[in-house]
């Protein structure tokens, strides 16, 4: 336990991108507020 985190776009804990325990859901939520949501996947 360490009260230094590294640096990350996104973290999931408690203060950030809440988990709820459906991981799924989490990693969408990440997506979103990343805006990998509106991101273009090439071909």
């Amino acid at each position: 336990m360490t009260s230094t985190k590294l640096g990350a776009a996104r973290y999931v804990d408690d203060r950030a991108v809440h988990h709820g325990g459906d991981w799924t859901v989490t990693l969408a939520a990440v997506g979103r507020a990343t805006g990998l949501d509106r991101v273009a996947v090439p071909a």
